[in-house]
């Protein structure tokens, strides 16, 4: 199920235009790598995280909501545009009608100073690697480049474990590209660590 959900993700929204990895038995695929936390110790991160930066000016301007359709069908799909043509990452830009397609309740907007700064995209399944177990999935994340280091991805990321807490999963994941050096220092920092690889 999961990797359907990946594969499905990336034939929508990958770029053609960029050069894919080349090798024996990976001819024309990406190469992602999956990072991983466990859920408990994610949830003493998140925990860290809002003792440290809560009371900070940055984190009290900002807000984070669910995606509402279609009302932020044209907000979504430029903010969506805007973050993945400046990452290295090999996603393609989306129509309004792709972005109609986003589920509103695993779809969360930050909004900086009243200004959209990012996304996160957020699903559950069964663990990729270690059978009976589950996990959250962030899908995707994404801040505005005007908007980094301002820790709105550690914000995003405490909210993702918000949301995973009503399931409970063992684990959250995420399958960072590659060359998304940026991506992989936030997870790290945050307490993910890499488990493995894949590729699309």
């Amino acid at each position: 199920m999961l990797e359907r959900i990946f594969r499905t993700f990336n034939r929508v929204f990958t770029r053609r235009d960029l050069e894919k990895r080349r090798g024996p038995g990976y001819k024309d695929k990406y190469r992602f790598l999956i990072f991983e936390i466990p859920f408990d110790y994610a949830k003493q991160r998140r925990k860290d995280a809002l003792t440290r930066f809560g009371n900070h000016p940055i984190w009290k301007s900002l807000q984070i909501r669910n995606l509402k359709l279609p009302e932020d069908k044209y907000l979504f799909t430029e903010l969506y545009n805007k973050i993945f043509l400046a990452s290295p990452d090999p996603s393609r830009p989306i129509t309004v009608e792709e972005a109609m397609t986003f589920p509103e309740d695993r779809v969360f907007i930050a909004c900086l100073w009243g200004s959209p700064a990012g996304f996160i995209y957020l699903s559950l399944d069964k663990h990729p690697i270690r059978e009976g177990l589950t996990t959250g999935i962030v899908t995707g994340i994404g801040v505005l480049p005007r908007f980094r280091a301002r820790r709105v991805g550690v914000a995003l990321l405490c909210k993702a474990v918000e949301y995973f807490e009503q399931f409970n999963p063992d684990t959250i994941i995420a399958e960072i590209y590659e060359e998304n050096y940026a991506s992989q220092q936030l997870f790290r920092s945050f307490g993910f660590r890499p488990i493995g690889e894949t590729y699309f």
